[in-house]
């Protein structure tokens, strides 16, 4: 057996979530025999197998990409799944569900309203977000210039 062909691969996807137009993009999605599959790849090097199945059960990021792909295909994804590509791959993988998408819906509407309020404390992350981040440089919190 080969290994599996992605079906999308840094594919864009934008929908509306009430008056704000989510962007991004999936790292990786494959359909495979029918399910469908969204993977997020991670540099962070995790070993231990129920650590990678939390982070990907909790991830905020990989609800945020189910509810992209319900909105955009309108069906949920069968599965997510974190790659974490330290030392050893080490993939974790949950199921999310309609209950989670829509605390996802109302996560993304406390914060759009919050910025457009602009009551929006940001908590950067030096070595994560900061340096990569589009407003880094107008940022009142930023810690890229640091």
């Amino acid at each position: 057996a080969g290994a599996t062909v992605p079906t999308f691969v840094e594919r864009e996807f934008r929908f509306p979530v009430g008056p704000t137009m989510l962007r991004g993009r999936w790292d990786r999605v494959d359909i495979r025999g029918g399910e469908v599959v969204i993977i997020d790849f991670k540099s962070t090097d995790v070993r231990a197998q129920a650590d990678a199945d939390r982070r990907a059960k909790d991830s905020d990021q990989l609800a945020i990409y189910t509810l992209a792909y319900k909105e955009v295909f309108g069906r949920l994804p069968d599965r997510v799944e974190l790659h974490f590509l330290g030392t050893q791959v080490v993939v974790g993988r949950a199921r999310k569900t309609e209950a989670e998408l829509n605390r996802t819906r109302e996560m993304i509407l406390h914060a759009a309203s919050g910025i457009r309020a602009q009551q929006f404390i940001a908590t950067p992350d030096p070595y994560r977000a900061c340096p990569y981040c589009a407003f880094n440089q107008i940022c009142p919190f930023t810690a890229a210039a640091e």
